[in-house]
């Protein structure tokens, strides 16, 4: 499983690579980079089109990130995970390793024996603007539960099966209270990294 992770994060590099050459403007200068490693600076701009170069065959088939165990399809991620950020980003830069700075978690503790995770999140925003909660997080975890083991990412045992219970004491803390020990480790980056967050109030 993680190697099919990993090879779609190549693939999501591959892909935005692609993009951005194929990446079409009208006039003026459109530029993403200067072509010496350093960026180019430009206007923001709301809305509009971006057209992606695709493999031929290889088309998305679905956006929704919770992918049922039956899709496979590798270049759905090249779509789902730039729409809907992972609680846990793995990999910082070449390295196995979680990357905070792209994580939606600001803080993230193991207590109890390593059977309590406290996450705080990051004051981030959804793109129309509302901020993204701890309400999204039980909003995912209401899905998965009610839809195991047809979720392409579950493995018995391990979440949501092994969260006994969830506390969220405000909008931007999520407690799991889980029903064993684990090594923070490999639960931070071999668990939590499947969990994408979704807009609840959308």
């Amino acid at each position: 499983m993680r190697t099919s992770r990993r090879l779609a994060i190549a693939a999501i590099t591959i892909a935005t690579a692609i993009g951005v050459a194929a990446c079409s403007g009208s006039g003026g200068s459109s530029a993403i980079g200067s072509g010496n490693g350093t960026a180019a600076t430009g206007q923001k701009v709301q809305g509009g089109t971006v057209t992606l170069a695709w493999p031929d065959g290889s088309a998305p088939n679905l956006i929704f990130p919770l992918s049922p165990a039956t899709n496979t399809n590798g270049y759905n991620v090249n779509l789902t995970q730039m729409m809907w950020p992972y609680l846990v980003a793995e990999g910082d830069g070449g390295q196995s390793a979680v990357d905070p700075s792209e994580s939606l978690y600001s803080s993230l503790a193991y207590s109890d024996d390593d059977k309590t995770v406290t996450i705080k999140l990051k004051p981030w925003k959804w793109s129309d603007g509302q901020p993204i909660t701890s309400r999204d997080f039980t909003f995912v975890y209401n899905l998965l539960k009610a839809n195991v083991p047809n979720w392409i990412d579950y493995t018995q045992g391990l979440f949501p099966d092994d969260v006994k219970s969830v506390q969220t004491p405000n909008s931007s803390t999520i407690v799991l209270n889980l029903t064993r020990s684990y090594n923070p480790d490999f639960y931070t980056e071999d668990v939590l990294s499947y969990i994408p967050l979704l807009p609840q109030h959308a």
